[in-house]
């Protein structure tokens, strides 16, 4: 549970510098208005999804991995606009 704890904390980490690193290079974030950030995020393949199972196949926590990083992220205020956690939950 701390290791799962400690890998979201990284990812999350890592995510914003991401973001920092991108718009001080003079990237551009574009805010897509919610009816087309839905449509987008219903047309990806579900890769989390896909990633849990390959490292739960391997005897590794994947699942419980994502499920932490996405409830780091909802704890964090981050309301997604598709829950990437419904298929790894079922």
């Amino acid at each position: 549970m701390h290791y799962r704890d400690h890998v979201a904390g990284i990812a999350m980490d890592r995510a914003a510098a991401s973001h920092d690193a991108y718009v001080a290079a003079g990237g551009t974030i574009v805010e897509m208005d919610a009816g087309e950030r839905e449509a987008w995020a219903n047309a990806i393949p579900d890769i989390a999804a896909e990633w849990a199972k390959g490292l739960d196949d391997k005897g590794e926590p994947g699942t419980e991995m994502l499920v932490a990083y996405l409830a780091k992220l909802k704890d964090a205020g981050y309301e997604g606009v598709r829950d990437w956690s419904a298929p790894v939950m079922n």
